[in-house]
C-alpha cells in the first residue's frame, strides 16, 4: 500500500477520537496503532480497513486481542479487515 503510515499509539484518547465516523481505511505503522483504533475512540465505527506495516506479536494472540477489544469497546463494528505487510 502506498502512502504515509500513521501512528496513533502514543496519542491520548482526547487528541484522537470521533463519535460520528462510521467507515475508515487507514495505514498504520505497528499493531498497537490498530489496537488504539479499537479502544473506543471511534465508538460509532462500523467498517474498518487497516493496513499494518509491521506486527511484532504471534498471530494467535492477535486474534484474541482483537476479539477482546471489539467485544467490549467497539459494539457497532460489523466489518474489520486487517492486512499486515510484515509479521515478525
Amino acid at each position: 500500500m502506498n502512502g504515509a503510515l500513521i501512528s496513533v499509539y502514543r496519542l491520548s484518547s482526547m487528541t484522537f477520537y470521533s463519535t460520528s465516523l462510521t467507515h475508515l481505511s487507514i495505514s498504520v505503522q505497528i499493531f498497537n496503532d490498530c489496537l488504539c483504533l479499537l479502544d473506543g475512540r471511534l465508538s460509532q465505527l462500523r467498517k474498518l480497513y487497516v493496513f499494518i506495516s509491521k506486527i511484532y506479536r504471534p498471530s494467535l494472540s492477535i486474534g484474541n486481542l482483537v476479539r477482546k477489544y471489539i467485544s467490549t469497546k467497539m459494539l457497532n463494528l460489523i466489518f474489520l479487515n486487517l492486512i499486515a505487510e510484515n509479521i515478525t
